[in-house]
């Protein structure tokens, strides 16, 4: 048996009122206070500690389970949620005896508001504490393929009470922290018990319980009344409860299960697509614009025009998952100099002859005169030093001092360097001590749930009343997992990660830091802010000590990640112009020497990520990614897997194959063609033409669309438009361009041929091209590193400018100029 009881308390005051029947209401001040006094000093009577006990399941019948001490679990309703199950682990959580004295006590006393209070507070602790106990199972599991059961509690869901005993005779006859009485009743009375199981390919519960299953009908958090969703996702099966009538998509969104939409529900790009296999919908108008007839026949449907009013089945392919993420740079960091600083001191004890106060002993050994201190950190200044017996490691961010630390830590010394993109996020831990980077991590940002690009995400923040909250949320907690992996994988404390440098567009700084981004989106087009800032981790939320530094933008549209870019790159080393494009999402740009820079970033939409085209998907396993028309099989595929869909790369190839081989004219129109062999391959699709790149099993098809096509030249018009804008206004010629610096994984995977054959970058310039990768990951690593690029970084956002081309009188000329293919 085994003991979980590092556990520290955190009540919420909104459940408990909500417990005490304060659903909509707030209770008059006297109950308040008595509440939040509860609340304060409940640890002091609440002592949690969890029991449990890992055992092997040898048979699963239609209505038993044997485990291997031959104990047999019985009813239909565990044998099913256990039937691919190998393993379970049986649970008791109590708080202890005390509390029920404490209770008692209140009752005798003829304090009956007090009464019910602690016993609320209670039967919420023992919950956080369950919870909390399911939560670090999963933590311990989801980097495998062993998946995890829900909570089965007996007389909780649909499994007979009188089975609590057999996990008692489970936990064996030396368990005496919890009796249980003939009547089955736990003492003492704040006690639990549960099985939860374990199996490989299960996948893991979204929730620790299901409302659905369970037998408390006047329960205060239960969601009653609501109709079952279940979700097949990935080889496992959650249940979701759904209040009738609402959105299949937003159902999905707040429960935090990826579904391609980059449209965020507006019914445009046809995307979000589920197949309906319990429920079924008839097909409605966005169905029949943008699915094929054979998948509306076997129940695929767009989630964003479903509303759910009964009980319903999905799966979803959820293969966006495996995107491959550039992570990589050409940028060296050559400057070691963090702002952070550590410094290992011991410190000579007071005396009755040396009576200096605490700080200022500090201030002496570490020799900062000047040194400062928040008053959290000067409050457990004295307690800390001589529990340290003064020897102590001080970690400073210039003369701040941020903590302290026992004995000599100066080693251990790492901070963290983050690029986040609206599609993908990466992180790289970093040694502050010799600027080496020691792994790197990168995944899916999970605000792509809620839109493909910033607009899409900031409609969202703006429609939804907590829309704002959510996306940081959502932000964050993908920070903190995976700062959290990828400092366990490398066996290092995240309270050693001193400073986490943040780059990013200024729409994804300002949902991280959850400000307000309405003003974006709008003329004259205003962030709260572009400046660099920093912040104590815990005031944004990261799991880490120290502080984050954010670094600085240029504009609504050209954020601190261009910022990064046009540091690490090399244009501020000469005085030779060079440009700088980064194509994803968005399309920024700048365009400078160590004199000057200038840019702008155009509407290019997310056409090369995928999302506006019709069998569009991003860099993932199975993505077609080349195409060439003069070979028997015309694509290959990432990973050389079963095609999916065309990524970026993909729809690049196809348009300059396309026009390479007359299919068709300057307009952009697919025309019809002589050649037998490739006109087979032109088809129409409800009136539209399509071209056939892969033909798969089940008669469904891979096509590149007359859509498709024109979401490609706005796409590479508005880039195009905007490289001669920028030129325009330095009155320079392609002749004057030293380099053409290609940042992010589009321009790193993108055919450069087939790039200046379609005129998203000018031909003039294909020879002078320079890939160099993630510019923003080095960016962000270098500004980590490095005081002196800091003040680079300041001095170059002063003399930067910023065109804005929706003002800019030529840009309509030139953008009309570039929708032909010349």
């Amino acid at each position: 048996m085994k003991i979980f009881d590092d556990i520290k308390l955190e009540i919420e005051e909104k459940r408990v009122l909500h417990l005490l029947g304060y659903k909509d209401r707030i209770p008059d001040d006297d109950i308040l206070d008595c509440i939040r006094t509860e609340i304060s000093k409940c640890s002091t009577y609440l002592n949690p500690a969890v029991y449990y006990k890992y055992i092997n399941v040898n048979c699963v019948a239609d209505d038993y389970v044997l485990l291997e001490n031959n104990v047999k679990f019985k009813g239909e309703f565990i044998s099913a949620k256990l039937k691919d199950c190998n393993k379970i682990i049986v649970v008791i959580t109590t708080l202890g005896q005390k509390v029920n004295q404490v209770i008692e006590e209140a009752f005798s006393d003829g304090d009956y508001l007090k009464a019910m209070i602690i016993d609320n507070i209670s039967t919420e602790a023992i919950g956080y504490v369950n919870k909390l106990f399911w939560n670090e199972i999963v933590d311990n599991i989801k980097s495998s393929n062993i998946g995890l059961t829900q909570t089965l509690s007996p007389g909780d869901t649909q499994w007979e009470l009188q089975e609590q005993g057999k996990i008692f005779a489970c936990m064996g006859d030396d368990f005496k922290e919890v009796k249980l009485t003939e009547s089955f009743l736990m003492l003492p009375s704040k006690s639990t018990a549960a099985v939860y199981g374990f199996g490989e390919n299960i996948g893991i519960a979204k929730k620790e319980h299901i409302c659905s299953e369970c037998t408390m009908k006047h329960c205060a958090f239960r969601s009653d009344g609501k109709i079952p969703l279940i979700v097949n996702l990935n080889g496992s099966k959650e249940v979701i409860d759904v209040k009738k009538g609402e959105n299949l998509l937003r159902v999905l969104q707040e429960n935090k299960i990826f579904i391609n939409s980059p449209c965020n529900g507006k019914g445009t790009c046809g995307k979000c697509k589920v197949r309906v296999i319990k429920g079924i919908k008839k097909e409605s108008n966005l169905d029949e614009n943008h699915l094929h007839k054979e998948e509306i026949q076997i129940g695929y449907r767009l989630s964003c025009g479903i509303n759910v009013d009964e009980k319903m089945e999905i799966i979803i392919n959820a293969a966006d998952n495996d995107m491959e993420v550039m992570t990589d740079g050409i940028a060296e960091i050559e400057d070691i100099s963090p702002i952070i600083r550590k410094i290992h001191c011991q410190i000579s004890p007071a005396s009755l002859e040396d009576q200096r106060d605490d700080f200022l002993r500090l201030k002496d050994s570490i020799n900062i005169k000047h040194l400062s201190i928040d008053l959290l950190q000067l409050r457990n200044l004295s307690k800390k030093l001589r529990e340290f017996n003064f020897n102590i490691t001080a970690v400073l961010n210039d003369n701040k001092l941020l903590l302290i630390e026992k004995n000599d830590t100066v080693k251990e010394f790492y901070g963290i360097a983050v690029d986040i993109g609206t599609t993908t996020i990466a992180v790289y831990l970093m040694n502050l001590t010799d600027g080496k980077t020691i792994d790197v991590i990168s995944e899916i940002n999970n605000q792509k749930n809620y839109g493909a690009d910033v607009v899409s995400r900031i409609f969202y923040t703006t429609e939804n009343k907590e829309g704002s909250k959510i996306l940081k949320d959502v932000i964050i907690s993908q920070l903190n997992s995976m700062i959290e992996y990828i400092c366990n994988k490398n066996n290092i404390e995240t309270e050693k990660v001193y400073d986490v440098c943040i780059v990013g567009n200024t729409t994804m700084i300002h949902l991280l830091l959850g400000l307000p981004c309405e003003n974006i989106a709008m003329a004259p087009y205003i962030p709260v802010t572009n400046s660099s800032m920093e912040f104590e981790s815990r005031e944004v939320g990261l799991i880490t000590n120290g502080i984050i530094s954010i670094v600085p933008g240029i504009s609504a549209f050209v954020g601190s990640d261009i910022t990064a870019g046009i540091l690490t790159c090399g244009m501020l080393d000469t005085e030779k112009y060079s440009l700088l494009l980064d194509i994803g999402t968005n399309g920024e740009m700048a365009l400078g020497n160590k004199m000057e820079v200038i840019t702008c970033s155009t509407a290019a939409g997310p056409a090369f990520e995928g999302a506006n085209i019709k069998h569009g998907v991003g860099g993932i396993s199975g993505a077609i990614c080349k195409i060439d028309l003069s070979k028997d099989k015309i694509y290959e595929t990432i990973g050389n897997k079963k095609p999916i869909g065309i990524c970026g790369s993909g729809v690049l190839d196809m348009v300059a194959q396309m026009l390479n081989y007359d299919l068709m004219d300057e307009t952009g129109r697919i025309t019809d063609l002589d050649d037998e062999e490739l006109s087979d391959n032109i088809i129409e699709i409800n009136g539209i033409k399509q071209f056939v790149v892969a033909q798969l099993d089940d008669n469904e098809q891979i096509t590149f669309s007359q859509k498709d096509v024109r979401e490609v030249q706005l796409a590479k018009s508005a880039i195009s438009a905007g490289i001669k804008i920028l030129l325009k206004e330095k009155n320079l010629t392609y002749d004057d361009i030293d380099t053409l610096y290609l940042a992010g994984g589009f321009g790193n995977y993108m055919d450069k041929e087939s790039a200046a054959a379609i005129g998203l970058i000018p031909k003039e310039l294909k020879h002078k091209i320079k890939n160099i990768g993630n510019s923003a990951g080095s960016g962000a690593k270098a500004y980590l590193m490095s005081k002196k690029l800091r003040e680079k970084a300041e001095e170059l956002k002063a003399r930067t400018d910023y065109l804005e081309l929706s003002s800019n009188h030529d840009f309509q000329d030139f953008f009309i100029e570039g929708m032909m293919f010349e």
